[in-house]
Parts: structure tokens; sequence; C-alpha cells
């Protein structure tokens, strides 16, 4: 879900003190001497990265609540990205004010570990005895690795994928069925038209979420170009694939949406308020579990809702997925503390307090597995989340000089040809030139 240049996403804490372990291991050649308090400690502030949105907030702030428990002798100071995250923490290098403790993204994970900005957690992880990585999702810890740097750089905190929340009121007064768990493109274009037909101040689908997720986002243009056998990248990297036969026909249906069916709200025009899903006005809204504690907020009684696996595409249903967490900058002097930090984001009771405030789904497995955490709706069907794993994507790395899904030129340059092909711009003609451009870089980065 994140765009660097509008904070998104989109977008997603830890170690015993080795000098502790240390110091045990020598106890018999020392005076015994009362174990330090963390009253008796200095002071100690500890720098954290992150982009200050909502359904990141909400997150972070469950974290360093229960960190303060631990450590309230380190205040917790928080430092805004407001950059291509990969561009300003290199900023930071230069000038020796790298962070403590660094949010990251599956996608972005790469460049930073690339750019020698996040710590190897491995090692401290592994003299950890309290820290058990076999309880952590597999899926979503291995988005902490990197290809052909084997390292262990984020410790994920929530995993999250796209579904299809849809206005039971709107669906019943316009006496179409409600979204099923089998039902296709075809099936929801169908029930569109039929809504729009019998309210007219309503556009069906609504592809924007509070200013964190708009129609360029990686996560719902990509599942379209995969439903219809396309990529966007050769499996090795090499290659930009958006202008290939395949991918162009998965882009044309998904900006036929507005310009053919005329079923998607027009761009740019949620600004200013919530979005056109949460006023009623529109039918459905594609966003991810980490929003529903917003919704709820936001709609209260106005009318019932519910959530639906997403459709599925001529070749295929998918659906995009994301991981983020937290590194430990390279130059931290309170590794230690950091360590703390950042493990207390797999922390069983931090888990289970995101997982029921709805800010996000848990990648304990301990906690993923406990049926209570679906309690609390809206939304009723919120165990689909938990039943996707047959249709998740990640999106793929790319050079870390070219950017990535979420930030930077190739983020950037597939975001502005969506926006110019909805607009009305030919689709073979600016995503070719979009291609052109993504891999330009590629080649230069070879």
């Amino acid at each position: 879900m994140v765009k660097a240049q509008s904070c998104r996403i989109t977008r997603w804490h830890f170690v015993l003190p080795l000098c502790l372990v240390i110091s045990l291991s020598a106890c018999t050649l020392i005076p015994l001497t009362p174990l330090a308090t963390s009253t008796d400690i200095a002071p100690v502030t500890l720098r954290v990265y992150t982009f200050r949105q909502p359904l990141i907030n909400q997150v972070l702030n469950i974290v360093t609540k229960a960190y303060k428990v631990k450590h309230p002798e380190v205040t917790v100071h928080i430092e805004q990205a407001t950059d291509d995250p990969a561009t300003q923490l290199a900023a930071m290098t230069a000038t020796q004010s790298l962070p403590d403790i660094i949010w990251t993204i599956d996608a972005l994970t790469p460049s930073l570990a690339d750019a020698g900005l996040l710590l190897d957690l491995r090692e401290i992880a592994n003299l950890d005895p309290n820290f058990k990585l076999d309880n952590i999702n597999p899926s979503a810890l291995a988005q902490g690795n990197v290809a052909n740097q084997p390292g262990l750089y984020m410790i994920p905190v929530v995993m999250d994928n796209v579904e299809m929340f849809y206005n039971v009121n709107l669906f019943k007064d316009s006496g179409v069925p409600l979204p099923g768990a089998n039902w296709t493109w075809d099936d929801l274009i169908a029930a569109c038209q039929s809504i729009q037909n019998a309210h007219p101040d309503v556009k069906c689908i609504d592809y924007s979420f509070f200013g964190t997720l708009d129609a360029g986002w990686w996560g719902y243009l990509v599942p379209w170009i995969k439903g219809y056998g396309g990529d966007v990248l050769t499996s090795d990297g090499l290659r930009s694939t958006l202008s290939s036969n395949k991918s162009l026909a998965g882009i044309q249906a998904y900006v036929n949406l507005w310009t053919d069916q005329q079923i998607a709200e027009p761009l740019g025009q949620d600004v200013g308020r919530s979005t056109c899903f949460v006023d009623g006005k529109c039918a459905v809204s594609f966003s991810v579990a980490s929003g529903i504690g917003y919704m709820q907020q936001r709609i209260g009684k106005q009318f019932v809702w519910d959530v639906q696996r997403m459709p599925a595409h001529p070749d295929g249903r998918y659906t995009g997925t994301l991981t983020y967490g937290y590194g430990i900058g390279k130059d931290t002097q309170h590794r230690d503390l950091a360590w703390d930090f950042v493990k207390m984001l797999v922390d069983p009771s931090v888990q289970s307090t995101i997982a029921r405030n709805h800010a996000g789904l848990p990648v304990l497995k301990s906690v993923l597995n406990n049926p209570a955490i679906m309690g609390g709706g809206p939304p009723a069907n919120m165990q689909v989340f938990y039943q996707s794993s047959d249709m998740l994507i990640y999106p793929p790395a790319y050079p870390t000089r070219c950017g990535n899904l979420y930030s930077g030129m190739v983020q950037s340059v597939i975001e502005n040809a969506v926006q110019q092909a909805i607009g009305g711009a030919d689709v073979v003609d600016t995503f070719t030139q979009a291609d052109l451009k993504i891999q330009t870089c590629l080649d230069s980065s070879q």
C-alpha cells in the first residue's frame, strides 16, 4: 500500500542485551552487587523513523506503549518519513544521523539492505533465547529477507491483503445478490450496473482509501495484470513487461471500469472528504484489514457493510498483499534497546492487541490461529482475510536506483501512466512508454 510522495500506503521492534549475557557468564569472577533497575539507568532516546499515517500510527502506538512498560527510561522519538525512504535515509547516513529503528515494507527492504542501511538481525535473534522465529508466519518473515544477500533485515508486525468491502444496503435495495466467494469480475460489473441504474447518485466502485491508496497503487493494478496472464517483470527481474500483450489486456480491462463501464468513481473525487464508500455513495471499496477500525468509526450505523473475497479474473483470482515492520539502523549506538523495541513487534500481547483493534492481520502464528480475534465486527465475514493464501501476490523487487512499486521512479511512472489512461490516453501507447522508461533504468543497473 505506500507511495512516499503522499506518505502511503499503503505501508508496515526488537533483544536480550548481550552485555547481560556476558556479565552473567562471568558472575563468579565479580562481586555480587544489586542488579540495576530501569530507574537506575541513564535516560536514552531511541529514534524511530516511520510514516505518520493513521493506520501505521495505530500499530506503532500499541508497540511503543508495551515497550515503555519494559523500558520507562527510554524516550521514543518519532521521525517522520518525508521522501523516498531509501534516498532520505542515505542522506541521513551521510550526516551520521541514521535513526535507530527504521520502518520498512516488503518491496522497500531490499533497497535499504542493498544500501547498507539496516543491520542483519540473524545473529541477534539467534542469541536471544526468548525470541522464536518459528512462531512467525513464514510468508511474513520472508519479506525481511533479500535475494542474493542472505540476512534478516526486517521483523514484520502486520500482514495485510486487499479484499472487497461492500454496502449491504445498496446491494439489497437494488435487488442484486450479495457478493459471493466465487464471484468473477463479470458478476461484480453486472451487479454494479444494476446498482447504478437503481441509484443514479451512486458510483459503484471506490478505488481510494482515506488518502493513502488510489487507482495507481500496485495492489489494485497488478492483480489485473496477473489475472490476464501478464506480469510486471520477468522472473529474473531483468525485463519490464508492462507492454506485453497479456499485461496490456489486463491494464485495459482495469481502465475500462472508468472509461467503458463507467462504474468506478472518477479520480480525485474523494479529496477533502473521507471516501465515497464511507459516505454511502459507493457500493464497493477495496481495502485492507488494517482499515477496518477506521471504517467502523466513520461509518457507524449509517448502513450495514461486510467483506468478501476479491472477484476472479479470466486467468485466476489474485489480490495484492503487503507486510511491513521495522529494522535496526546500522549505525545505532543502542543496539540492545533497539532489539528490545523491534522484537516487541511480535510479542504475543502486542500481536493480540493489534488483531483485536483491527489494526492489521497478526504475523504471529499462535495469535493468527486464535478464533477469538475474528470477533468485534463489522465486518461479519472477517475470516475472509485469513482464507486468501491461495491468491496473494507480493510486489517484486527492482534495483535500488529504480525505486519500487511503493516509491521512487517505478512507482511514479506506473501511477502517472494509470492516471493518463483513465483520463483517456491510449493504454498501449501510454504503457509502452512507461515500460521503456523502467527498462532503461533496469538496463543501466545491470
